[in-house]
This record gives structure tokens, sequence and C-alpha cells, in this order.
């Protein structure tokens, strides 16, 4: 018998896992990366200590990202952000050349600027 050629109910049982439990390790992996490439940028995580973000940050906010990244910070499809650049209701837009582009500070403040604290409230 070739290695590898076991079926699923022939494995011995280490190898058989659920899926709650895989999910639960594959989120305990990208909260130590996560971790890791905080402290590789200069946020310290330790608690107690000056929390203040290096200039990065600012370019982080102010950089340019794709259409469907945008989309996907706003929960909202691509064809949505389309249809809002059509009508003008959405975020502001860059268009250098035929790309279309979106500023992370430009999606969070007309994200904020949707918040409302029941639906009867009018829009300022």
């Amino acid at each position: 018998m070739q290695r590898g050629s076991r079926k699923a109910a022939e494995l011995p049982i280490n190898y058989k896992f659920s899926s709650h439990l895989l999910a639960f390790f594959e989120v305990c992996l990208w909260a130590i990366l996560f971790a890791v490439e905080l402290k590789q940028e200069g946020f310290n995580m330790v608690l107690g200590e000056n929390r203040t973000a290096p200039a990065e940050a600012s370019d982080f906010w102010d950089g340019f990202i794709k259409e469907d990244v945008a989309a996907e910070y706003l929960c909202q499809s691509t064809r949505t952000l389309q249809k809002w650049r059509v009508t003008g209701f959405g975020p502001q837009f860059y268009k250098p050349g035929r790309s279309v582009r979106y500023r992370r500070r430009d999606l969070y403040n007309w994200a904020e600027t949707r918040c409302r604290a029941s639906t009867s409230q009018v829009a300022a």
C-alpha cells in the first residue's frame, strides 16, 4: 500500500480532528501572527506601557486600497460600491487612470457619518 493512500476511516485516532478544533487552531495561529506583526511594526502590546503608534500608522490610514478591499472593509459587495459611485452616494474615491482606489481614512469617516442611535433618527 502506498503512503498517503489510506482512507479517512483507517487513519489512527491521532489524525481525526473535528472541524471546530481545526478552526480554533487556525484562529489561534492568526492571532499569534497578528501579534508578531504588530510587535515588528513597533506596537507594544504590554499593558501599562505607553502605546504610541509609530509614524507609519498615519501612512496606513492615508494609503490607497483597491476597490475589492474597500468593499470588504465596508461589508458590501464590489458591485454595490460601483453603483454608489454612479449615484454619488458612497465614499470619496480616486481614479488614477482606469483604476479606482479608496483611502482607508475616507472609508472610515464615511462609515462613521452613517452611525445612528435608532432607526427613526434622521441623517444630519
